[in-house]
């Protein structure tokens, strides 16, 4: 290789390469001759030849004026929102074309593009694109691509091998250390936590069968996990049953047995989950929602106009979208739709009530908000009304949930969860607390709706066989059932019988 030019003489088989060895040529054993007077129609490939041809590539293809940024498309995609521009600021591009340059530069040991390769780190670890709560990095706001507060998650893998080819090249580098740490951290919550396979395109079996997102993007610090999993445990507090749907969960015949639907901060939705929202709505449901509920479409692009703008007369565009502060009352605006009713939260009000996992030797850092907790279970015991199932005095630290069995018995589980009492600030530890199943201290009524209902019995690991229950018939198709605190230590399952 000549480091002036970077040219280099390709080699034909049955001849020696510059530079090597007179003899037997490498790899003519693995090559036929070519036969007399036919020209050879195969040339060996040349890792630093093409190392060579890819650096110069790179290296041109970087805006200078705008620290080095990649140009990515030669041409323009009308429906993208870089569309009036052709330079890229995407996660991907930056991480790529930094990883291909520093590789080609190491493999060429030349000195060309060290510029480039240096602004396109400088990039990569730019602190305005990283979110420190999720460990992600989002790309960067230009002039011409608007708000894109969102990334894609196909997009960290090569974000992350940039990360590890920085580390590979010095060890000592702390900063990219720390993001690559941060951002295997981030994608592990995402993805195993959330029980979530993400994948831009493609079908293909899965077993055991996986839950999905409808795309493959999140939208940068408000993103639809905190609101969810916050109205989750609100109500599994407040022993209102749920269940957890995916998109397809929003078809017609599917729908049917619920009362209301919660989609919260739910960003990214197609055309068809917003009608299939409106049509439940518009047929009688009770739809909740926060703010940013419909601002992107499926592939995570910005709708012109927010999904639901029409119902809330709210625009989140033109509005700072801001966080409910402690002890804040959580406003909620109500308005008809057809023969149901839309509930809108203008700011973010269950994020706050969301208690994350923490592993051990981890910290607790949640802690209650007893103001503004009690205006928002107030809200939701409002919006579910009669739709709930069942009702029942159970504390809070006792979880419950309720199951028909194909036989027709109901079966409502009762999980004494009283132990879990770590604080805000507190280590958590690697033993169980003693006690674990505290005493509850008092019986627990419920009334459900079982109509033949002939009577109850409790079962528990806790003690043998199945203890019969009295059971009040209300005349009305439900019935009334008290567990004696001395039957639920650590679980009990009470069967109601038809």
């Amino acid at each position: 290789v000549a480091e002036s030019d970077l040219s280099v003489r390709v080699c034909t088989p049955g001849t020696p390469r510059p530079g090597a060895a007179q003899g037997r040529p490498r790899g003519s054993s693995m090559t036929p001759k070519p036969k007399a007077g036919r020209s050879p129609g195969f040339k060996h490939f040349d890792p630093l030849y093409q190392a060579g041809l890819s650096l110069d590539h790179l290296v041109s293809m970087t805006d200078a004026k705008l620290g080095h940024l990649p140009w990515g498309q030669v041409q323009v995609f009308s429906q993208l929102p870089f569309a009036e521009h052709t330079r890229q600021d995407d996660a991907e591009f930056v991480a790529t074309w930094y990883e291909g340059i520093s590789c080609a530069r190491e493999m060429l040991q030349t000195d060309r593009g060290a510029d480039v390769e240096a602004a396109l780190r400088d990039a990569v670890l730019d602190p305005a694109c990283w979110e420190e709560e999720t460990g992600l990095r989002y790309p960067a706001r230009r002039p011409w691509t608007g708000e894109r507060d969102y990334c894609t998650i196909s997009e960290m893998g090569p974000v992350l091998s940039a990360l590890n080819r920085m580390i590979e090249r010095d060890k000592s580098d702390a900063a990219a250390l720390d993001r690559a740490t941060k951002l295997v951290a981030g994608l592990r919550r995402l993805v195993v936590e959330h029980e979530a396979r993400l994948t831009p395109a493609g079908e293909f079996p899965v077993d055991p069968p996986v839950y999905s997102f409808p795309s493959d993007v999140v939208v940068r610090g408000r993103g639809f996990a905190p609101e969810l999993f916050g109205t989750a445990q609100e109500l599994e507090a407040m022993h209102v049953p749920y269940d957890i749907i995916i998109e397809k969960g929003l078809e017609r015949g599917r729908m049917e047995k619920y009362g209301t639907l919660v989609i919260g901060s739910a960003n990214c939705l197609t055309d068809v989950s917003v009608e299939a929202i409106r049509d439940f709505a518009r047929r009688g449901g009770k739809v909740v929602m926060s703010a940013l509920a419909g601002l992107f479409d499926g592939e995570g692009a910005r709708r012109p106009r927010a999904a639901f703008r029409d119902v809330t007369h709210f625009d989140p565009r033109r509005i700072k979208v801001e966080r409910a502060a402690p002890a804040e009352n959580a406003e909620c605006r109500e308005t008809a739709f057809g023969k149901g009713r839309f509930f809108y939260f203008p700011k973010l009000a269950a994020e706050r009530f969301w208690a994350r996992e923490v592993s051990p030797p981890g910290k607790w850092l949640f802690a209650v908000d007893p103001a503004g907790q009690a205006s928002f279970r107030a809200t939701m015991a409002h919006v579910v009304g009669d739709d709930a199932c069942w009702r029942t005095d159970a504390p809070e630290t006792v979880y419950t949930s309720l199951w028909r069995q194909r036989d027709g018995t109901l079966a409502v589980h009762f999980l004494n969860a009283g132990g879990a009492n770590i604080r805000k600030g507190e280590t958590m530890g690697f033993l169980s607390p003693n006690p674990a199943f505290p005493r509850i201290g008092r019986d627990i009524a419920f009334t459900v709706r079982v109509p033949g209902a002939t009577g109850a019995v409790v079962a528990s690991p806790d003690f043998e066989g199945e203890r019969p229950l009295a059971l009040t018939a209300n005349g009305d198709g439900t019935v009334t059932v008290v567990l004696p605190a001395v039957l639920l230590d650590a679980y009990a399952i009470v069967k109601i019988r038809r």
